[in-house]
């Protein structure tokens, strides 16, 4: 039987999104290496490339715009329902509010959904740290971080994007 050889692929947006977001499970993972170990030539193509952009633009601005402003008054909004303010001290419940702010991220249209759940993700893993070590945290101290992260994750994902593009080009 002859062995089937490929030449060349095209990589789909959801590839470049998982794998800037550094989200790829086993097949993508297994993709890259085949690629890479069988010299199999990758193109992205224009309409690939535009959709890709279309789909880190709106997260960023939604990050950089919206969720920036919207963050600190919906957080506090959230809290203050709870009869917290921004001097309050996070506790275990504090938790189940920034869930519910969140839930209501997830909600949005057009944004992607992994680098709200890497923010998640960081901003709960800090409150844990400090939680566990017995360390009082504010809520103002909480949604200083969130904006910090949120600034931070903007620039790394736009410089992670280009990076792809010029390694995959």
């Amino acid at each position: 039987m002859e062995e089937l050889h490929i030449d060349f692929c095209f990589i789909d947006t959801n590839i470049i999104i998982d794998a800037i977001l550094n989200l790829s499970d086993y097949r993508i993972m297994k993709f890259f290496r085949d690629i890479e170990n069988n010299k199999i030539n990758c193109y992205i193509t224009k309409t690939v490339k535009e959709e890709s952009e279309v789909k880190i633009e709106e997260t960023l601005n939604y990050f950089g715009n919206v969720l920036k402003e919207y963050s600190e008054k919906s957080l506090l909004y959230i809290f203050e329902q709870e009869g917290l303010n921004e001097d309050s001290t996070i506790t275990t419940r504090s938790i189940l509010l920034l869930e519910k702010f969140f839930n209501t991220i997830y909600a949005q249209r057009n944004v992607l959904k992994g680098p709200v759940r890497i923010l998640e993700d960081m901003l709960i893993k800090f409150i844990e740290a400090k939680l566990q070590s017995n360390i009082d945290i504010t809520i103002k101290l909480i949604i200083e971080r969130l904006i910090s992260e949120l600034l931070k994750f903007s620039v790394s994902l736009r410089n992670k994007y280009d990076d792809f593009l010029l390694d995959h080009m």
